[in-house]
């Protein structure tokens, strides 16, 4: 597959003779869509592995979809329309359930050989290592937490302890976030299975 640049920016800031439209269309937009990919596949391309050309120069692990299903509609030109369902793994991680894909028309889908699908689809998943860390606590607001502590005063409860806002992030390999009590989780999780 095509080398894996880190940083994107830098490479449109460095690209000064072209704008950015330009740049989009010559770096991504060359390729063909996955409705001429599929047709060209034998049973639709069922069961092959595709990626976009933009996932591999934006991110160093895999994503692709593992095609399941596939809906041509045969009234199009160049059956070039239709519906297409696959197993989206999102930066070496699979994500969960059959997917329709949404941007088959795009014109940067690319198909991985046979040949290489094990190696690029291969990736040592550490969550710990990938994942963000958000707190699960952090301190209110100043008149906020006036009022709250105004408020403790009044129903006598005991204001020792500072009154903080609890922190929710949406959670999941597509966020990349975690908070402590997912991390003492997944090391739960790594000590079953190695035991």
């Amino acid at each position: 597959m095509s080398r894996k640049i880190s940083n994107l920016r830098h490479l449109v800031s460095n690209l000064s003779p072209f704008n950015r439209k330009e740049i989009f269309e010559k770096f991504f937009f060359t390729g063909k869509n996955l409705f001429n990919i599929c047709t060209e596949c034998h049973r639709l391309g069922v069961g092959r592995v595709v990626t976009r050309r933009r996932w591999n120069l934006l991110y160093p692990e895999p994503s692709y979809y593992v095609i399941t299903r596939v809906r041509i509609d045969c009234g199009r030109p160049n059956l070039d329309g239709g519906r297409i369902w696959g197993k989206l793994t999102w930066r070496g991680y699979p994500q969960d359930g059959e997917v329709m894909i949404g941007a088959a028309a795009k014109k940067e889908w690319s198909l991985v050989r046979k040949s290489e699908e094990k190696e690029f689809c291969h990736y040592n998943a550490d969550p710990i290592k990938d994942f963000s860390l958000a707190p699960s606590e952090t301190d209110m607001p100043p008149l906020l937490k006036a009022m709250v502590i105004q408020q403790r005063q009044k129903l006598g409860v005991s204001t020792d302890e500072e009154p903080k806002l609890k922190v929710k992030v949406r959670k999941g390999t597509r966020y990349r976030v975690l908070q402590a009590e997912d991390i003492e989780e997944l090391q739960q999780r790594s000590v079953v299975q190695t035991s």
